[in-house]
């Protein structure tokens, strides 16, 4: 068999090979078990079927693997093992901006699933705020305001990668709670920029395209700071938004105390396999891409932090749900662009192979012509496989209240609402004394 014909039946031969073609079912599989395990609170068992999955033993979806047992540990209380696997997954993702040019010609050559996952930008950032997360559950505000500082850093990077062309290209969410913890550690001047750059987000990203408005209290915390900071010709067009009064920061430190509730609500949807046919010269061809399924909402519309005779009501920062649908679409044009180009070159060597074999001098060869021109337009069709995985243990939304309270003993009670205003759980979060001037920050996951 001459080299050339030989070279391109190599190449055939990798896209069939080089496939996971039933990986994408066990792994549908597996979140589906995971998801219903955290739904029903069962989180050991979900750990366990991570663990004993493929996922875990893969390295090209160890960040996965990284990414979702660092969630399950949290929802377990195990922070610093939690902290330990979201440190995995950062490193991970250092790691991964340098991906060989070994490792992309084999995902030409085959599909998106033969590289390593590299993670959506939201959830690069949102490993951050996991991490911030299980430190303030264990009261360590110094290393949370660490991962505050790190993921401006993050954020930063993102701006400029794009230069504003993607629509995620920063995060209201995140700036507003690095604002909440840079006030606790008495930084007001990093408080403010972040409360500043979280309206920044809210106003052009968030209301336009998640269709969340700016949160009154954003207004309020702004005109605060301002005030606060002296900052009067920010604090007129505060003043225009929020016209209440606010609390000065001496008088929260030695007479009033606050608790700080982060509220997560259901699942972010899933990624399924999107087909397309077009014509690619005489012959018909199929390309896949990745797409977001059938939405399903959190129930929960809002929620109220009840503390007996005083109580507030949360408001929406991340819609994680619209969040990843636009990031996704974003790159839908490049992702499609890029299928067809692997898919052109791929029949392209079938039909390469066929001519060749036509050629041969073995006539067992030419009389085999048809069959391995017809072998590689399958394997070439065969190897094509949407990339649909994610970090699938992120909920729909996260929610925050900010309850202001005298200092004294409180017994705390969330209450979730639904469409409508009707009530759908009170969920006691336990007794709890507060000192003058402190902060308590507490969390909640609500699988439905």
């Amino acid at each position: 068999m001459n080299s050339p014909l030989k070279r391109i039946l190599l190449f055939l031969g990798i896209a069939v090979f080089i496939t996971v073609g039933g990986g994408c079912s066990s792994y549908s599989k597996l979140v589906k078990k995971i998801r219903k395990d955290i739904y029903q609170k069962r989180y050991e068992d979900a750990l366990k079927e991570l663990d004993e999955s493929s996922i875990a033993k893969s390295e090209k979806d160890s960040l996965i693997y990284y990414m979702d047992k660092g969630t399950l540990l949290f929802l377990l209380h195990r922070y610093d093992k939690s902290l330990n696997y979201f440190q995995k997954a950062k490193d991970r993702v250092d790691q991964l901006f340098a991906t060989s040019v070994h490792k992309q010609a084999e995902s030409f050559l085959s599909n998106n699933l033969a590289l390593p996952y590299k993670g959506e930008d939201f959830e690069r950032v949102l490993i951050h705020y996991y991490m911030a997360l299980d430190y303030l559950m264990k009261n360590d505000l110094e290393n949370a305001l660490v991962e505050s500082r790190q993921v401006i850093l993050y954020l930063d990077e993102i701006n400029d990668k794009y230069k504003k062309k993607n629509i995620y290209h920063d995060d209201a969410f995140v700036r507003y709670l690095n604002g909440v913890l840079f006030e606790n550690g008495s930084e007001y001047n990093d408080a403010y920029v972040e409360y500043y750059d979280s309206w920044k987000a809210f106003r052009k990203i968030y209301k336009r395209y998640y269709h969340v408005k700016v949160p009154l209290r954003l207004y309020r915390d702004l005109k605060r700071l301002a005030t606060f900071l002296d900052m009067s010709d920010d604090l007129k067009m505060w003043q225009e938004k929020f016209s209440g009064p606010v609390m000065q920061e001496p008088d929260f430190v030695s007479k009033k105390a606050e608790v700080i509730v982060i509220v997560e609500t259901g699942f972010i949807p899933r990624k399924k396999e999107g087909k397309l046919n077009f014509l690619l010269g005489t012959r018909w061809v199929k390309i896949v891409f990745p797409k977001y399924g059938r939405d399903h909402p959190s129930e929960v519309k809002y929620v109220v932090l009840d503390a007996g005779d005083k109580e507030d009501r949360d408001f929406l920062l991340e819609p994680l749900a619209e969040i990843a649908r636009h990031d996704l679409k974003d790159r839908a044009g490049r992702i499609m662009a890029r299928m067809a180009a692997r898919v052109a070159l791929k029949h392209g060597l079938a039909e390469g192979a066929e001519e060749l074999a036509k050629r041969s001098k073995n006539p067992y060869v030419r009389a085999a012509a048809g069959l391995i021109g017809f072998a590689g337009h399958i394997a070439a069709s065969a190897s094509e496989k949407a990339d649909i995985r994610g970090w699938y243990t992120l909920p729909h939304d996260i929610h925050l209240v900010r309850l202001t309270l005298d200092p004294g003993k409180y017994n705390l009670n969330l209450k979730l609402y639904g469409s409508g205003g009707s009530e759908l759980e009170a969920i006691p979060l336990g007794k709890i004394s507060l000192a003058p001037g402190q902060r308590v920050f507490k969390y909640f996951r609500v699988p439905y």
